[in-house]
């Protein structure tokens, strides 16, 4: 006995059964209400086939364990790299450094033969770690999670440091520049007070010298004896070589001056390019951000509800198609003529 069943046809609502005895073929159309009368004939046998596989179903269903996800995060450590926040580490990285290595330290240490389905993903600036399992493995889960995120928060903080080890010890290096800056400055400083005391002074004996030649000038008469003229020559002689001598010191000691005004500036725009590096690297100091656990291992409730409501009702959809191809079987064999 061969039975084929096929679709249902719209809009008529047609079931085509098939059914072949002894090499004959019969082919009848079922229509809807054929089908209700049938399954009210043998409602017994249709009660039976669709409760006996839906309780068998359901039991199976809600003997099923209960599972459910535990779920962490972490936020990573950045720092700023050209004004931009960056990692220290790419977060897919640290995700596949989760699994592949520190799970399998974790699992040794936990010293148990259940394997892990953990998995982790990143997400910006975040890794997520999910992992679903059965209820009595709830303890388990979590410390599995807080043991990885010890070793991701650790592994983190070695990057850091490193990072921190670095700008510190350019910012202590541009603290010692701007030191020995400030200290050539202030002996060009007093160099340069030294030099305007020492012009101050050939000022005035400048002045003097002028101002006794002025004098030694003034007294020079043309009824004046021979003798006196020569001394008063000699006198202005005098006096004019000693001008030019301080003249030329004077003009000597501006030059140095302006010499150390000149490397004096040069020392201050190296000095204030020290500020500069060393205000950047102590605002980098303060722009790292360490990681941090952003959701500790929880677990995630509400989701066994409604799987386990789908795949009840799924058994009832397949228990009701199951009755109705049971019934109309044996209607279909009760009216074919006997073999």
């Amino acid at each position: 006995m061969r039975l084929y069943i096929q679709v249902i046809k719209f809009p008529d609502l047609v079931i085509s059964i098939t059914y072949d005895a002894l090499n004959p073929t019969a082919t009848e159309d079922v229509t809807l209400p054929q089908v209700f009368s049938i399954a009210w004939t043998y409602r017994w046998v249709f009660l039976a086939a669709l409760l006996v596989p839906f309780c068998i179903s359901s039991i199976v269903i809600l003997r099923l364990p209960e599972r459910y996800t535990v779920i962490s995060s972490i936020e990573l450590a950045t720092t700023l790299v050209q004004g931009r926040t960056q990692l220290v580490e790419p977060a897919d990285q640290v995700a596949k450094l989760a699994i592949d290595q520190y799970l399998p330290i974790v699992l040794a240490g936990l010293e148990t033969t259940q394997s892990s389905n953990l998995r982790a993903h990143a997400a910006g600036s975040t890794v997520i770690l999910t992992e679903s399992g059965p209820l009595a493995s709830e303890n388990r889960l979590k410390d599995l999670q807080e043991k990885i995120l010890g070793f991701i928060l650790r592994q983190q903080k070695q990057q850091a440091n490193v990072i921190r080890e670095n700008l510190t010890i350019n910012l202590n290096s541009a603290k010692r520049r701007i030191e020995s800056y400030d200290q050539q400055i202030k002996t060009i400083d007093n160099r340069k007070s030294e030099f305007e005391a020492r012009i101050a002074t050939q000022r005035r004996s400048v002045d003097t010298i002028q101002k006794n030649l002025a004098e030694t000038l003034r007294s020079a008469s043309p009824d004046a004896r021979i003798q006196d003229a020569f001394t008063n020559e000699a006198k202005v002689r005098e006096f004019r070589e000693r001008l030019h001598t301080e003249e030329t010191f004077s003009h000597q000691i501006e030059l140095a001056r302006t010499s150390l005004d000149s490397e004096a500036a040069k020392i201050i725009s190296q000095r204030d390019e020290q500020y500069l590096t060393a205000s950047q690297n102590e605002f980098l100091l303060n722009s790292i951000r360490d990681a941090h656990v952003l959701l500790q291992p929880t677990k995630m409730s509400g989701a066994n509800g409604p799987r386990l409501l789908l795949l009840i009702l799924a058994a009832l959809v397949g228990s009701l198609i199951f009755a109705t191809i049971i019934v109309l079987a044996l209607g279909q064999f009760r009216s074919s003529p006997a073999r």
